[in-house]
């Protein structure tokens, strides 16, 4: 299906394609719904800010449940509240020690294995903010190696959240020591360092291009390397 979908037939730019006529997209449509979209959507400077909350557009959550509750009929009505995930954030106690940087992963190791041994449970995954949000500081290679060998010990997925990636400063705090410049999770080689599918990015428009709002709104694009 994908080898026809990238290959389209045009009359104009494409006389040799295909013509698809296995998915459920009404091409007679797109120029009507086109038109609508642009006629009838105004967006203001306030869909680019946080708005009415972390949760986003308050106006479109209700618009959403109103409209899934008259069509859908459910049970139990649908509200605007969203729910999150059931997940355990686990503290780390750094002390002394700079988070960003390799003797970190000691304090990181610690945590895991307190948290598991007191409760039994499996710690599934880190959460690395890289660049680092609010300080805007990269880690450096080393720690972000030695994060994925830690992760692949204890069979844990490692996820970079990368919202700040085209927005790195000169981060230098001491004249000796120079900044740390950003390098992408994406570009170390996993191997021998941790299992690729273990690896994860995210990342959204939001900061980088301006439109704040959509940060909480999840608009994140999510790789694997």
């Amino acid at each position: 299906m994908w080898d026809i979908l990238s290959n389209l037939w045009d009359a104009e730019t494409n006389p040799d394609g295909y013509v698809s006529i296995g998915v459920a997209e009404n091409a007679l449509l797109h120029d009507t719904l086109l038109e609508y979209f642009h006629s009838d959507i105004r967006l203001t400077a306030n869909y680019l800010t946080y708005n009415d909350g972390s949760m986003g557009s308050m106006k479109l959550r209700k618009a959403v449940s109103h409209f899934l509750n008259r069509h859908l009929r459910p049970v139990h009505p649908l509200g605007i509240h969203g729910a999150r995930r059931s997940a355990v954030v686990i503290p780390v106690d750094f002390g002394e020690v700079n988070p960003l940087n390799p003797e970190a992963i000691s304090q990181y190791k610690k945590a895991v294995t307190d948290f598991e041994v007191s409760t039994g449970n499996h710690v599934p995954a880190v959460m690395l903010c890289h660049p680092h949000n609010p300080l805007g500081r990269c880690y450096p290679r080393s720690a972000i190696i030695d994060l994925m060998k830690m992760c692949q010990a204890h069979q844990m997925h490692l996820i970079s959240d990368k919202i700040y990636a085209l927005a790195v400063w000169n981060n230098q705090i001491d004249k000796d020591v120079p900044g740390v410049p950003l390098e992408s999770i994406l570009s170390i080689d996993p191997a021998g360092l941790i299992d690729a599918d273990h690896v994860h990015v995210l990342w959204g428009m939001s900061k980088d291009f301006g439109p704040n709002g959509s940060a909480r709104r999840r608009h994140h694009l999510a790789v694997q390397s």
